[in-house]
């Protein structure tokens, strides 16, 4: 059985009520944690809403929910600097949800995209949280079912979570980790 799933996003060849079917899917497999960190999320009111129910099912079933997120930035930023592109909105949007959360600071962007699972499942990529990034853009999405990966997941979020920087972050040792894509062995 695979523990590792790929999922490729083409330009306007899946739509954004897939997707989300799939993130919430994903989401409504939680336990006991759910620990999103996000660089941009900002969903249309329809994706809002099936996002939301999901979350709130977890919530009352006791999964403990955090969301980590890409401090917005200043709405006129210097490219040239390095300063974050993504239009504003996230922060708001991530408040809204109502789970306790905390604004990534630092000098350029925290770039993440994940949300591990029960400390043993994760789901990441280059999509992230937004109807466009859904439908129009050429992304993936990487679901990984391994405590040995997830682990590393964690000790970046729990730096993340305390910090609230995510400079001086991500230092983590690691070591390949055998699974399976495809029904084949390979080393993560």
């Amino acid at each position: 059985m695979d523990n590792l799933s790929v999922f490729f996003l083409a330009e306007r060849e899946q739509s954004a009520d897939e997707v989300m079917a799939r993130l919430t899917a994903f989401i409504r497999g939680a336990t006991q944690t759910l620990d999103f960190a996000i660089y941009d999320m900002r969903f249309s009111d329809p994706l809002r809403a099936k996002l939301a129910a999901a979350l709130r099912e977890k919530a009352q079933a006791g999964v403990a929910i955090r969301f980590c997120y890409d401090a917005d930035k200043p709405s006129q930023p210097n490219l040239a600097a390095g300063q974050d592109p993504a239009p504003a909105g996230t922060g708001a949007f991530v408040q809204s949800l109502g789970y306790p959360w905390r604004r990534i600071a630092g000098m350029k962007l925290m770039h993440s995209k994940y949300i591990v699972r029960d400390r043993e499942s994760v789901w990441t990529g280059s999509t992230n949280m937004t109807d466009d990034a859904f439908t129009i853009m050429e992304n993936n999405i990487v679901e990984i079912n391994s405590q040995a990966l997830a682990s590393y997941y964690v000790q970046n979020f729990q730096e993340l979570w305390e910090k609230e920087n995510f400079e001086q972050t991500g230092d983590i040792h690691t070591e390949a980790v055998p699974l399976t894509f495809s029904n084949q062995p390979t080393r993560v």
